[in-house]
């Protein structure tokens, strides 16, 4: 009867609904995770493999780095722990050893045939700056993919003709700015050779500057954004203009700061030379440079404030600005800290003679990886 099908549409939605209600529950996204790296590594520990690697680039005149490099990555590896499990360091021969063999034994090839055979050795030199470009394509890929964590590994999409399109810009634009020199210096130097070389040099670099924002934006793009986990693509969202603020703003800085520590370098030595005998022969200009070693103590300080500045944020623009659908990283260093650990390093590598590096290098890597954090929808085992 009409009463009893009304009765039943009635009924219905309540049957619709918990359908709907589990189709929800089937489709609702994994939960989110947050993982934290830690990284226990230290300089005691770290010191025999840095003496070691120290040891042998002196004695293969800096052809064993590939190796010395591969030992540190081995190192960092098994102190890095993520959700309280090590990663896995998984090697094997890799072609970026025998690329760098190569270039290395092309550039001293042209620096012991300079006088003596000029021709070859700019044959090995343009050799050698041919080759860079894939021995930093394939050592890329080996410190990306050799480390594992829980059967996960991270591999790079780039090709490496990608590579090699990433270094032709700075080739170009250097080719270009000579040529932009040459042509100013004719136009500007009116006939005086020192003039003219003065105005290709000034052109060359101001344009050289003004180009390295840009190509560290290109770099990093280059490396984050050939970043994959299994079907996962990273994507990298940062824009080259944030990256001239960034190199604008510790411009600023370091000119300021410089400014700072030179004026107190010159009010000091003005002291010292009003407080010696009346009978002395110092000037004031030769006593500024009688403490010449106070002065570059001064302005290696006066450094630390926009280094420290430019490394926090792009480290934080690295990663804050990659990720994909299902992972995202967010990096948290903070310039007063990167900036009291700077100077405290500078004065020990000063005060030791560079024999606290392996503890400087160990605390700067330990910094940087505890202000990262991953941020994942992904399940390993998951059917997604």
């Amino acid at each position: 009867s009409a009463q009893e099908a009304a009765h039943t549409a009635q009924d219905a939605p309540n049957v619709c609904d918990d359908s709907d209600e589990s189709a929800r529950h089937r489709s609702a996204p994994p939960a989110i995770h947050r993982y934290t790296v830690h990284f226990s590594g230290n300089g005691q520990s770290y010191w025999p493999v840095a003496l070691k690697n120290a040891m042998l680039l002196l004695v293969t005149l800096g052809l064993f780095w590939p190796w010395a490099r591969q030992n540190t990555q081995r190192y960092v590896a098994a102190h890095t722990h993520m959700d309280g499990v090590a990663l896995d360091w998984q090697w094997a021969p890799q072609r970026s050893h025998a690329l760098f063999l190569a270039m290395g034994i092309g550039l001293w090839s042209m620096f012991w045939l300079r006088s003596s055979h000029p021709a070859l050795s700019w044959t090995s030199g343009l050799f050698a700056v041919a080759v860079a470009p894939a021995w930093w394509h394939h050592a890329g890929d080996a410190k990306v993919e050799a480390p594992c964590w829980r059967g996960l590994r991270w591999r790079r999409t780039a090709t490496l003709s990608q590579s090699y399109r990433l270094w032709a810009v700075p080739l170009i634009a250097v080719t270009s700015l000579l040529g932009a020199g040459m042509v100013l210096a004719v136009l500007i130097s009116g006939g005086r050779p020192q003039r003219a070389g003065l105005i290709s040099l000034l052109t060359l670099l101001v344009g050289g500057l003004a180009m390295v924002p840009y190509m560290h934006w290109r770099i990093i793009r280059h490396q984050q954004h050939h970043l994959a986990l299994q079907h996962m693509r990273m994507r990298f969202k940062a824009r080259a203009l944030d990256l001239y603020r960034i190199w604008a703003h510790a411009t600023l800085m370091g000119a300021m700061s410089m400014t700072a520590a030179l004026s107190l370098y010159g009010l000091l030595a003005f002291w010292a030379w009003s407080v010696l005998p009346a009978g002395a022969s110092h000037t004031w200009l030769q006593t500024m440079a009688s403490m010449a070693p106070v002065g570059l103590a001064f302005v290696a300080l006066s450094l630390v404030l926009p280094v420290s500045y430019l490394e926090t944020h792009v480290h934080n623009l690295r990663w804050s600005h990659t990720g994909c659908e299902w992972i995202r990283f967010k990096s948290y260093l903070k310039t007063r800290e990167q900036l009291s650990m700077n100077a405290k390093h500078l004065l020990k590598l000063l005060g030791s003679a560079g024999l606290y590096w392996p503890y400087a290098s160990m605390q700067r890597l330990a910094t940087r990886m505890h202000a990262v954090t991953i941020v994942t929808r992904y399940q390993q085992n998951s059917s997604k």
